[in-house]
């Protein structure tokens, strides 16, 4: 695995309930650049995706989905399957997708978008504020939010 953040691919494969041997690298913001065009180049068209993402204070949360990503129009992407799932390393904590409508959304003006904002990657998210919100369209059942 060719990942400046997770070192063990373990600790992903307890994420999925069949085990990856491996995964390629299609985009590195680090080395591709952070902008969202950038992100679309790569990435648009490509299914089974897993994005990791460490923010300013060294979380690594992501998202894993079998629905392609697009830039064509803004548009949700559903995932009827529900294997799309969101997770904190951290916190070692996978969230399922509880409302299928949503799974992704393609935008764009945007970067990956997983449900209704439970994590959103904006256009230069290295000077930019990205944000994470979850739970919105997935859950664990441990958590609630407030209204």
């Amino acid at each position: 695995m060719n990942s400046k953040i997770i070192h063990d691919i373990n600790a992903i494969n307890r994420l999925f309930e069949t085990k990856i041997n491996s995964i390629k690298l299609i985009f590195r913001a680090s080395e591709n650049g952070f902008s969202i065009k950038q992100f679309h180049k790569k990435c648009d068209g490509q299914s089974g995706t897993l994005l990791v993402v460490e923010n300013e204070y060294g979380k690594i949360i992501g998202g894993y989905t079998p629905v392609a990503w697009s830039s064509a129009r803004k548009q949700w992407a559903a995932d009827k399957s529900l294997k799309s799932f969101i997770f904190s390393l951290n916190m070692r904590e996978k969230f399922g997708l509880n409302l299928a409508q949503f799974a992704i959304a393609n935008n764009p003006e945007k970067g990956p978008i997983f449900g209704c904002c439970d994590i959103c990657i904006v256009d230069n998210s290295n000077k930019d504020r990205s944000n994470a919100e979850f739970p919105i369209s997935y859950n664990n059942g441990k958590y609630i939010r407030s209204p």
